[in-house]
């Protein structure tokens, strides 16, 4: 008879059976989302990849028509994609830095 009072004891509202961990934990409803941030971080940051490989690859097609546009010399195209780069990777640090930059203060 021990054991079925026991038992009875570890029922909560309802008659439903509870758990040792579900017996004191509060319901969060933003734990689910916790568990899949790493994954939506992965997935943004392959997207990101993807996206910056796919537009040196799109200057990189157009280096050709880029140099006789602007009347260059064959050794004077590759600074045209250097210049792109720089530019553009400058750009990405001041965007990646700028909210670092004011929610510190600065």
């Amino acid at each position: 008879m021990q054991g079925l009072d026991r038992r009875s004891r570890a029922r909560g509202p309802g008659g439903m059976a509870m758990t040792a961990a579900g017996r004191g934990a509060p319901h969060r409803p933003g734990r689910r989302l916790a568990r899949r941030s790493p994954w939506l971080a992965l997935v943004l940051l392959a997207f990101a990849q993807l996206m910056l490989v796919l537009d040196v690859t799109v200057v990189t097609v157009a280096l050709p028509d880029i140099g006789a546009a602007l009347n260059l010399g064959r050794g004077e195209v590759p600074w045209v994609m250097t210049a792109y780069t720089l530019v553009f990777g400058g750009s990405c640090c001041w965007a990646g830095g700028s909210p670092t930059c004011s929610a510190s203060g600065g």
